[in-house]
Order: C-alpha cells, then structure tokens, then sequence
C-alpha cells in the first residue's frame, strides 16, 4: 500500500489523500441486514410454495439452512445423500472444508418435487434457470423481492437472500438458546460473527445474574 511518495527520487505525489487515521465509525456488534419475523417468514415460504417447485425449495433452504447464494448456485444434484438415517447434502465452505448439513423433512420434499419437476435428474447442478444454466446471485436477488411482494411484506424493497439467512440464524439462537448450534447452523468460523445475529443480547430477562444467583447460599436478602 502506497502511503506517501514524497521521498521518491521522482514522486507521483508528495501525499497519499488516503493517508489518514479518519475512518467511518461502524458499530461492529450490529448488523444492518433487515430479517423477517417468524410470521413473515411463514408467508414467504407460503408465496415461495405458490410460485412453483424451484422457489419453494430455494426459499425453504435459505429459511431453514441459512444457506449462502453461492452454494444454491453451485449445488450439486450429487451433493445430495443420506447420513445415518438423515436427508443431508454435502459442500465446500469458506476455507475449503467440506461440511454435511441435515435437510429438514419440509424442505427435503420442496427439494424432490422441484427434481420431479425437472424429470428426477440425477446429476448436474441442482437449481437451474429455465435454460439450463446456474441460477445467478442476482436472479436469486430479483426473486426474493418478488416474492416478499407477492407475500405482500412490507420490508419487500429492503429484502436480499441474506435477509434470509439472518432470519434463519437469528430464530436458531432464539429457538435453542445456544450459540454453538446457530454457529454450525451458519458455518461461521469466529462466533462473534453468529452473536450478530443474537436479538436477545441486551435484554434482562434471562440474564446470567439471576442464574448465578440461585446457585448461591446468599438468600434473598432478607435474612
């Protein structure tokens, strides 16, 4: 990184405008994505399930998997599989590791039927555009905003596929309680990243000073 030239024998410039400790104050322990409520998610898998085979299944991972475009474009049909017992598919997340993932019953029946649609193919990409090529990040873009107008929600214009994945990260936390599991869920290597996602943080009901209160032999004061 250039920083200053001045010493330079010929010098582009005496002075990097770059050059300064200014930067933009970003509050880093909150996320600015919009997410959905639980009803609200409802109705997007509703609209998603009355679109057709392909936007009920993409909708459905995204909800239930908080799953990354990336992996809905380059998912294989091969990737899909069982293990012990579970529906699962296989991928590459970030740093090259490969991870195995549950399909949810609801969502895996989204999944057969938009393979029954296509005529149950058995390899190649697993979500297609009706010509056969990947479904792109920005498609994925168009028709998660239509389909947040078709359900009629009012943050419909503000809605991106990580507002899905938010949702399903934040209604982990909120149904488990535990960090670890809403980490997996969302393949995050530093759980800093996950309590971005945690609503809860801040909130005093639940707090760790009435749990550690009760494991002690102090009484309730009025001893």
């Amino acid at each position: 990184v250039i920083r200053n030239t001045a010493s330079d024998p010929a010098p582009l410039i005496t002075h990097n405008p770059a050059d300064t400790d200014a930067r933009p104050n970003v509050d880093r322990d909150v996320s600015p994505t919009v997410g959905l409520t639980r009803a609200e998610a409802d109705r997007l898998i509703a609209a998603a399930d009355a679109d057709g085979p392909r936007s009920s299944a993409i909708i459905r991972l995204f909800l239930t998997n908080a799953i990354r475009c990336q992996t809905i474009s380059t998912l294989q049909i091969s990737s899909l599989g069982w293990d012990r017992g579970h529906r699962a598919f296989t991928t590459k997340i970030k740093g090259g590791q490969i991870q195995r993932d549950p399909i949810p019953p609801p969502t895996a029946r989204a999944i057969d039927l938009y393979l029954e649609s296509r005529g149950h193919p058995t390899e190649g990409l697993l979500f297609v555009t009706s010509t056969g090529n990947a479904v792109s990040e920005p498609q994925l873009f168009r028709d998660v905003r239509r389909l947040a107008r078709n359900a009629k929600l009012d943050a419909a214009g503000d809605l991106s596929p990580h507002s899905l994945r938010h949702t399903a990260i934040t209604e982990a936390l909120e149904a488990t309680g535990d960090l670890r599991k809403a980490q997996d869920l969302a393949h995050h290597a530093d759980p800093r990243t996950t309590r971005l996602y945690d609503l809860r943080r801040g909130e005093l009901d639940g707090h760790a000073a009435y749990v550690l209160a009760t494991r002690y032999g102090a009484g309730d004061g009025n001893d």
